[in-house]
């Protein structure tokens, strides 16, 4: 593909193939015009870039759609989808930069403003009722490495409020919750950037002062008049149920229903994203992996929870199919983790696809999932 500048971008004009953020998500089919909007919302997000196979038009493509085979009440829906999900992605970009000007705030200053936090959460939940599968996508996206925990912090709240809501948690407490994820990792503000940045082995008095940053994150929160529910998720987010964990090495049922949740979003963003000092797991291989070699240092049922709210298949993992045709997944199944719905993106003839074409395996008789696929492989 060919980077496009995002100041080049022309108001009302058409690109005659998909255009991509980066190298996962699509931010304009080519029926969808480039609006004021998404430019100005590019250059908040400071992406000075695009990336597309096709070429720009002032006007759509005709070849690209036959009137007489595309009924005009697909369309608008279509449309309206488009437009939800320009809504969502735009609401995660800004929930990103809302918490990092938190954070700022209460290192330059000494505030917590809980109630703003409070509303932002409630905003969440919200969002998630209109499509929780489309905001779920976005906690795979790669972000920068210097500024990683923010978009932590984010993706592990998110991920917590799908589980708690697989687990009918009531409004109250997944808003207690999402406020546990969002400030889960606050005590790291009083870890120097050097060791969290390093790509070199920590020694041991190094190692302490990380691991320190449970203790420091509950006494910020309690100085702060938290409750103790809440505060307690950031004393206990990478304690283990078999007792391995820090930093009291407590387990079982003594560690509180939020921490087992937060311990498990965490530990499965934290395997899927870059670090200084690590490379990325492909999700489904990490999903594997939280659901064989480490079950027994989680909560069985959140894992189980985990796996209905992002699937087998993670949200936003490449695939290979039996039809040898190659997609997304696209949405979960509330019935069978194990058969997502498929966006596909390239045909059994290597093409990209530029119209909607979705496979549902639990349906679709004879077609399965192969294996996952890198971003280079499709």
């Amino acid at each position: 593909m060919k980077n496009i500048s995002v100041a080049s971008l022309m108001p009302h004009s058409f690109f005659t193939t998909p255009v991509y953020l980066d190298e996962k998500y699509i931010i304009l089919s080519p029926d969808i015009p480039v609006t004021v909007d998404l430019i100005n919302r590019l250059k908040t997000w400071n992406y000075s870039q695009v990336c597309t196979d096709g070429e720009s038009l002032l006007q759509p493509d005709e070849g690209l759609s036959d009137e007489n085979t595309i009924k005009e009440g697909i369309l608008d829906r279509t449309i309206q989808e488009q437009e939800k999900h320009q809504k969502i992605m735009n609401f995660y970009f800004e929930l990103i930069s809302y918490l990092d000007t938190f954070i700022k705030d209460f290192m330059k200053k000494n505030e917590l403003d809980l109630p703003g936090i409070i509303n932002k959460v409630k905003e969440i939940i919200e969002i998630m009722k209109e499509d929780k599968d489309f905001l779920l996508h976005f906690t795979a996206k790669k972000h920068p490495e210097e500024n990683y925990l923010i978009p932590h912090a984010v993706n592990s709240a998110i991920i917590a409020l799908g589980i708690g809501d697989y687990l009918n948690l009531p409004p109250h407490k997944l808003i207690d919750l999402g406020v546990a994820g969002l400030l889960h990792e606050i005590g790291m503000s009083k870890v120097p950037q050097t060791l969290l940045m390093g790509q070199r082995k920590l020694s041991m008095e190094e190692k302490k002062t990380v691991v320190a940053h449970t203790l420091w994150g509950y006494r910020i929160l309690k100085n702060f008049s938290v409750p103790d529910n809440i505060a307690a998720v950031s004393l206990e987010h990478h304690e283990r149920t078999d007792g391995s964990g820090y930093p009291r090495k407590i387990q079982g049922d003594t560690i509180s229903l939020y921490s087992r949740i937060i311990a498990v979003t965490c530990s499965f963003d934290s395997s899927v994203s870059k670090r200084p000092y690590k490379n990325p797991v492909d999700a489904h291989k990490a999903m594997l992996y939280l659901l064989s070699t480490q079950k027994t240092r989680y909560d069985e049922r959140v894992l189980k929870a985990l796996v209905y709210t992002l699937s087998i298949f993670p949200l936003g993992s490449f695939v290979l199919l039996s039809n040898n045709t190659k997609g997304m997944v696209y949405r979960t199944n509330p019935g069978n983790p194990k058969a997502p719905i498929i966006k596909v993106i390239i045909d059994e003839n290597g093409k990209e696809i530029t119209k909607p074409v979705f496979i549902e395996i639990s349906k679709d008789k004879g077609i399965s999932i192969l294996r996952t696929l890198s971003y280079e492989e499709l």
